[in-house]
């Protein structure tokens, strides 16, 4: 029953939902019009400004892909790759993969937000090949369940700009 509303659901995502790309112009251009209506910029300096505040994105966006490249290189190392063949072989049924796929996963995005990502994913793939009957959607969602816990982990945003000195809440906070 839950395969059959996932794949309506699915269906029903590919369909009707527009690309994401179309919301990021969307909400740019809802918010130069209201900029423009509730600030005494010119258009001509908004544009400046949307221009120059792009480029800082750059060194957090550099920072997002090495966090997303060394997580999977430490989950497709030897070691862990063992420690997931082993860890899944505790699961004999699929409730019990379910359980054990959303506590590895919890865990491991914990660690680190990039390792949780990809680590999550590598072991549902290892639990449903060892588990016959397992439902591999089901599966992959409770990996990624593991995301209500990163942003409390080592490696989440807020913490690691909290510990950052200079930090915008750093009068407020201490």
């Amino acid at each position: 029953m839950i395969g059959r509303i996932s794949r309506f659901m699915t269906r029903f995502v590919s369909r009707w939902l527009p690309d994401p790309l179309i919301f990021a112009m969307l909400l740019t251009l809802l918010t130069f019009v209201i900029a423009l209506w509730l600030t005494p910029q010119t258009p001509i300096s908004m544009v400046k400004m949307w221009g120059d505040g792009f480029w800082n994105l750059l060194a957090f966006g550099m920072q997002m892909a090495l966090i997303i490249v060394t997580g999977h290189a430490l989950a497709s190392s030897a070691p862990v790759k063992s420690l997931l063949r082993t860890a899944a072989s505790a699961a004999k049924t699929p409730v019990q993969g379910v359980m054990l796929v959303t506590f590895f996963g919890s865990v491991a995005c914990v660690i680190n937000w990039g390792f949780g990502l990809v680590v999550g994913a590598m072991f549902a793939r290892e639990v449903a090949r060892r588990v016959p009957g397992s439902d591999y959607p089901l599966l992959i969602a409770c990996a990624y369940i593991g995301f209500l816990t990163w942003g409390g982990g080592f490696s989440g945003s807020m913490p690691l700009l909290a510990a950052t000195p200079g930090n915008p809440v750093e009068h407020i906070a201490g």
